[in-house]
């Protein structure tokens, strides 16, 4: 991260208002510049002094003094009507400034009146998406502890509704790696494949796409809820728990998080997988539409001793807007050399 996207999240770190992954990335930053470590004390010192605020104790005898100066107090009968009027008058304009510092205080960031909505709306938007595109990052570590990153690649993404197809740019950015650019693409007419060496076509028809569209489009939700599936004789089965909603701000923005920890099972041919993760999604709370996702998986059986623990960030989301031209471009590069294969029956 960059410290102006650092110093923008401080004080929603300080208040421990952001995703695991957010608040980890913030962590390394931190450690490494001493500019925003020096403001992220500084924001935590202001906020230790507000805290610290406290009622003044009243001095010994302050409320009689006051008493004895004042002049003595008219009787009702002597006080003139419009008085009285002023007075109502009077009321009814503190009562409004009390209910605005009220309305103020309860839209203050982390206070329960801030805008929310509830999972099932951001369901339920995200299911009208035409075309979306957005930016996932993936980040492999040596260790749980996560103090060691041994790979991290960032990938470009597009989908389309309709006519259906998937379309992605990606690259392995690990500063110790040589980049290695490759763009996917997946619609009607088969499976289109390109790196910098060649390029792979294999013919359609790809009967799968459009469920391939509606699942990608779901899995921004996150399998909010235990919904057991079945394809090509493999079950799957996932379960949230710790499911937690909260009103924060991403980017200067209201924003509702979704947090969860989700474990996936696969029983295929009579053994049984596993996955483990901790899940947040981010929402608008006036458009209902996704913003941001974090994935931590921390285990996975099914790479026994090789897995090691990964983060995939998704973000910088765009929604119905027209793809770029090339996006969902079949032509290769010219005189780049082309391989075809036939593809395998479609399995429905």
């Amino acid at each position: 991260m960059t410290c102006d996207q650092t110093q923008t999240c401080l004080e929603a770190f300080a208040g421990g208002e952001l995703g695991w992954g957010m608040a980890w990335r913030i962590r390394r930053h931190l450690a490494g510049c001493a500019a925003c470590a020096a403001q992220l004390a500084e924001t935590r010192h202001l906020d230790s002094r507000v805290r610290a605020w406290r009622d003044v104790p009243t001095p010994a005898g302050l409320g009689d003094r006051i008493a004895a100066a004042l002049p003595p107090p008219l009787p009702v009968s002597a006080l003139p009507n419009r008085r009285v009027h002023v007075t109502r008058r009077a009321a009814v304009g503190l009562a409004g400034i009390a209910a605005a510092a009220a309305a103020f205080f309860w839209l203050l960031p982390g206070q329960p009146g801030r805008p929310t909505i509830a999972f099932a709306d951001v369901e339920q938007a995200m299911q009208q998406v035409q075309t979306v595109s957005w930016v996932a990052e993936a980040e492999v570590y040596d260790k749980p502890d996560l103090k060691t990153g041994t790979l991290k690649v960032a990938v470009i993404n597009w989908l389309r509704r309709d006519p259906p197809a998937v379309a992605s740019t990606g690259a392995d950015v690990t500063p110790s790696h040589n980049s290695n650019g490759v763009k996917t693409l997946n619609d009607a007419r088969g499976q289109f494949f390109l790196t910098k060496d060649q390029c792979t076509v294999l013919p359609g028809p790809n009967d799968l796409i459009r469920q391939t569209v509606e699942n990608q489009i779901r899995s921004f939700t996150r399998f909010p809820q235990a919904a057991p599936s079945s394809a090509f004789g493999r079950r799957v089965q996932t379960t949230p728990t710790n499911f937690r909603q909260i009103s924060v701000v991403l980017n200067g923005q209201d924003q509702v998080r979704f947090d969860r920890d989700i474990k996936t099972v696969w029983i295929w041919k009579g053994r049984t997988d596993y996955q483990l993760s901790h899940v947040s999604t981010w929402a608008n709370p006036e458009t209902h539409r996704v913003t941001r996702n974090e994935s931590h998986v921390s285990e996975d059986t099914r790479m026994g001793r090789s897995f090691k623990p990964y983060i995939v960030i998704e973000d910088q989301f765009r929604y119905d807007q027209t793809p770029p031209k090339g996006t969902f471009d079949w032509s290769p590069p010219v005189g780049m050399k082309v391989i075809r294969m036939l593809a395998e029956p479609t399995k429905k």
